[in-house]
């Protein structure tokens, strides 16, 4: 009996040998079929299998990857690249250069490698199927270049990797990289390399806070992104790097703007059309616009002061684009709604119905204004129905008017205006027997008008201000803290 049992244990000793032989010939091959893979569908023949696999890491589920090293790597940002020209998200084709050490890996599975100086690397090669996606990186994360899409400067390389998702759509292209990094790109897009250091400091630091505040948001979360590249967010990459943004970004390192402990909304634009927007200017505006007030530190500004006109409306763009924003957004395009005086008390009740005809137009006018002077509602009252836009953006965009021309303070001329430079803006039809025929435009400055100007920034910077003074002009409520710092 014992020596049965005997046999028996020497029975089960050597079966668990044979398993773990094996597992370990079987755990062997597997290794060395990964190192040696390559995506299946890969015409040609440069891409190769021969790079150190440490020198990379990819986890798409966390971005911030801990290093081999055991160090943490610095918060990541995930940019959706948009068309040439920011028309759209989705490309039909996308071909990507490399000019480095690169990696390639399929749905977190396929790898293959190149190490060709300088090679193309097409999308459809790798015959991706719906939701698929494909992620280059490159041995020391910089070097690659979208070749079909275009910016205002010429192809630069981006910084992190790129990754390229298949819908049905067409492809979402996604760079990722270090947040300090994103803003080497953003700084020389949003503000002139030349302008003085501590503007572009004040500019380095709103920037990281609407960067930070837009992760926290997750504002692009149907792309699997943050932000994208476009005036949407913040412009990125359209402009090359430049030694003194990037210097900026590093002196400033970390450091955000804080309201009641939580980020600040640091929006900026381009030009004031006065030099305190905190003050309310809802009273006397008009005599504010139609001078130039020596006080103001953008006087002197192209886009200081300008004048815009429509001599007879295109009825057909204006009602085109009211439809258009009623599509997009119907709560801020409203129709006043038609009583019956006879039962009900005369009342002005607009609201949110589809946009038909406004028939002849019989008046302008502004309804209200936000305490900067900024128009917040416009009425158009027209034969058939009156409508109420509500938004600056929305107004400077019907009351373009599909292209105006644009004269500024200096002379010079903007023609076919699809927008209008500001919302900072008096409106003075011209009216026939038949009703408006058209208007003129007396307007001041660039951009939205919230936040902090960049040419004042500049301004207070040549004057001595630094970034700490210029900042709290603007951002009165806010603390400026380092981010990184904070508990």
């Amino acid at each position: 009996m014992r020596r049965n049992k005997k046999i028996v244990c020497k029975f089960f000793l050597i079966v668990i040998g044979i398993v773990l032989l094996l597992r370990i010939i079987w755990g062997n091959a597997s290794e060395e079929k990964q190192k040696n893979i390559r995506v299946k569908d890969i015409k040609d023949t440069k891409y190769i299998k021969d790079i150190n696999e440490n020198t990379y890491a990819y986890d798409d589920t966390d971005k911030n990857i801990e290093q081999k090293d055991g160090k943490q790597k610095e918060e990541n940002i995930r940019v959706v690249i948009r068309t040439s020209d920011y028309q759209g998200i989705y490309h039909k084709e996308v071909r990507v250069k490399v000019n480095q050490n690169c990696k390639i890996v399929k749905n977190k599975k396929e790898v293959c490698y190149t190490t060709a100086k300088e090679e193309i690397i097409d999308v459809n090669d790798f015959k991706l199927a719906i939701n698929d996606r494909i992620k280059i990186s490159t041995s020391e994360n910089v070097g690659i270049y979208l070749l079909d899409v275009k910016r205002e400067e010429e192809m630069q390389a981006y910084r992190g990797n790129m990754e390229i998702e298949r819908r049905e759509e067409g492809y979402i292209i996604i760079n990722e990289l270090p947040l300090e990094e994103y803003l080497y790109g953003v700084i020389p897009s949003e503000m002139p390399a030349s302008f003085s250091e501590e503007a572009l400091r004040a500019q380095a630091i709103c920037a990281r806070t609407y960067a930070r505040k837009a992760m926290q948001n997750k504002a692009c979360a149907e792309y699997d992104a943050d932000v994208d590249d476009s005036t949407a967010f913040q412009v990125y990459h359209n402009i090359a790097e430049q030694e003194t943004t990037t210097k900026a970004v590093r002196d400033t390192q970390g450091i955000v703007l804080m309201e009641n402990n939580v980020l600040a909304d640091a929006l900026y634009y381009s030009t004031s059309c006065g030099y305190n927007l905190n003050e309310d200017r809802t009273e006397g505006f008009s005599d504010y616009i139609c001078h130039i007030n020596q006080g103001d530190f953008e006087c002197e500004e192209p886009w200081y002061r300008w004048y815009g006109e429509i001599d007879n409306i295109d009825y057909n763009a204006l009602m085109s684009c009211i439809r258009e924003y009623y599509q997009r957004i119907p709560e801020q395009i409203l129709m006043k709604e038609k009583t019956n005086y006879f039962f009900h008390k005369k009342e002005n009740r607009y609201i949110c119905e589809e946009i038909k005809d406004i028939g002849i137009l019989k008046k302008i006018s502004i309804l209200s204004r936000e305490e900067n002077g900024i128009v917040k509602e416009l009425l158009l009252e027209g034969s058939k129905n009156t409508i109420k836009i509500i938004g600056e953006y929305n107004i400077r965009y019907i009351l373009a008017d599909g292209g105006i021309k644009i004269e500024k303070q200096d002379g010079t001329i903007s023609d076919s205006m699809h927008l209008l430079p500001s919302a900072f803006i008096l409106v003075e039809p011209t009216i026939d027997k038949n009703g408006v025929v058209g208007y003129a435009i007396t307007g001041g400055g660039y951009g939205h008008g919230t936040g902090m100007s960049q040419n004042a920034a500049n301004k207070m910077a040549e004057d001595g201000m630094n970034y700490k003074d210029i900042l709290m002009y603007f951002y009165k409520n806010a603390s400026i803290v380092n981010f990184e710092r904070e508990p």
